[in-house]
């Protein structure tokens, strides 16, 4: 299944491709891929029943446990055909990416940068999530 702008996925609007890049999950067995970011409207949560689904499902509901001001909110996960997601919070703002574009950041600029990032992780590895693969969004 593709996921296009302009189509749907459940009850999705998909709008624009925020980023994509690898993933990997440290619930289960490990599992890892390829995922994109996409823009959409709308949210309703599903049932699943698959040991995949399951894993995925865990993990979602362990960041949905997650509350900080420096980690986003998770609102659910869902599977529709081949496609699995997680209904996230999107926060407007330039990216790690686009900041670093314009030249080397102020130390104080970098200093605040990794202390909300080092806040957040530490939010998430309290709740025993471990982030895999932090990076600017591509």
């Amino acid at each position: 299944m593709s996921v296009e702008p302009g189509g749907r996925l459940g009850v999705y609007e998909i709008v624009h491709r925020l980023g994509s890049g690898r993933w990997a999950t440290s619930f289960g067995p490990a599992t890892s891929g390829w995922a994109g970011t996409w823009r959409s409207r709308s949210f309703r949560a599903l049932p699943g029943r698959s040991e995949r689904r399951a894993r995925f499902e865990a993990e979602a509901l362990a960041l949905s446990a997650l509350n900080h001001p420096n980690v986003v909110t998770v609102y659910g996960a869902e599977t529709h055909g081949d496609v699995s997601l997680i209904a996230m919070e999107l926060v407007e703002g330039r990216t790690l990416r686009s900041l670093l574009a314009d030249g080397p950041l102020p130390s104080k600029r970098a200093l605040e940068i990794a202390a909300r990032t080092a806040a957040g992780l530490a939010a998430a590895h309290a709740r025993g999530v471990v982030h895999r693969d932090l990076k600017p969004r591509t």
